[in-house]
């Protein structure tokens, strides 16, 4: 079997509550597609590259299944201090060195959350309904004794669960068409991901350019007297406005930085931070950074 690409929802902030749908976790993972064949397992990422040996926890365990073949979809998660914790993972998804991986193994435990299954057994089941392959998936996990593989819980109530992940820190929630084939490489509005974000007034501290256009906004903040770098966002804003920073970022260009902690880039102009910024973001990332930052607006 060759490994695919899977299918993704779209994005979208409306919640849609009808008997057609089901909602459940959306992990803060890796996407990583399980092919068991013959007694073999072999796991591939959503971009077709191969993770077999990152995870031998997980291998051990895929074994184990009680099948001749099988393609198992899903999402590899580290939990952290009571939540997915994407960057946990990341150190393990980015390890080569076998004597790394195998020390990580016990440092850093995975966990895969399944959530469906596209083969068994030599029947190919991406144009049957969601809801079939579901419970297709539920029995032959059901068959199988396993620590870290867990099939992902499905709920009815999608308002119950966004609030509840909400409450939890946790990223948001997807909704899934209950007739709904699997969708090879496609993106389809048969599958919908909602995310929590949050908001946060921030500072314009500089611009980075690229064929001498502004390509996106240096953010900063002010703590205990001095100024942070915490990213740059370029999503929300407008071809206009893009002009208009173009043309005004160079006149205030100051000698070096206000930040204590700045990104070192020949292609970034710093300005004084006298200009406020409202942020929506997902999350502060280890570094101190925001992960999925869209500008919504400015204040002189």
């Amino acid at each position: 079997m060759f490994p695919i690409k899977p299918m993704e929802p779209i994005q979208t902030e409306a919640m849609l509550s009808s008997d057609e749908w089901i909602y459940q976790v959306k992990w803060d993972g890796v996407r990583i597609l399980a092919y068991l064949e013959d007694g073999q397992v072999r796991l591939w990422n959503r971009k077709k590259a191969e993770r077999t040996a990152q995870y031998p926890e997980l291998v051990t365990e895929l074994k184990g299944i009680s099948c001749r073949s099988a393609v198992l979809d899903g999402e590899v998660i580290v939990v952290h201090r009571g939540r997915a914790d994407f960057f946990q993972v990341l150190k393990r998804d980015l390890l080569q060195n076998p004597r790394k991986i195998q020390a990580a193994y016990q440092a850093i435990p995975v966990q895969f959350q399944l959530f469906d299954l596209l083969h068994i057994n030599g029947e190919d089941l991406v144009k049957h309904a969601w809801e079939q392959r579901d419970e297709q998936l539920r029995l032959l996990l059901e068959k199988t004794q396993t620590e870290r593989i867990a099939v992902t819980d499905s709920f009815a109530d999608g308002n119950a669960l966004w609030h509840a992940t909400r409450e939890r820190g946790w990223e948001g929630i997807v909704m899934k068409r209950k007739t709904s084939p699997y969708r090879v490489g496609q993106k389809h509005a048969d599958w919908r991901k909602v995310k929590h974000f949050r908001t946060l007034m921030a500072h314009l501290v500089g611009a980075s350019f690229k064929k001498g256009r502004v390509n996106a906004l240096l953010l900063g903040v002010e703590e205990a007297g001095g100024w942070y770098y915490i990213g740059r966002a370029a999503s929300g804003l407008s071809e206009q406005e893009l002009t208009l920073l173009t043309e005004w970022i160079p006149q205030l260009q100051v000698a070096s930085p206000a930040v204590v902690n700045p990104v070192y880039d020949p292609q970034v102009i710093w300005i004084r931070p006298s200009f406020s910024v409202k942020v929506r973001y997902l999350e502060w990332t280890p570094h101190g950074t925001l992960r999925s930052p869209t500008i919504l607006g400015f204040n002189a």
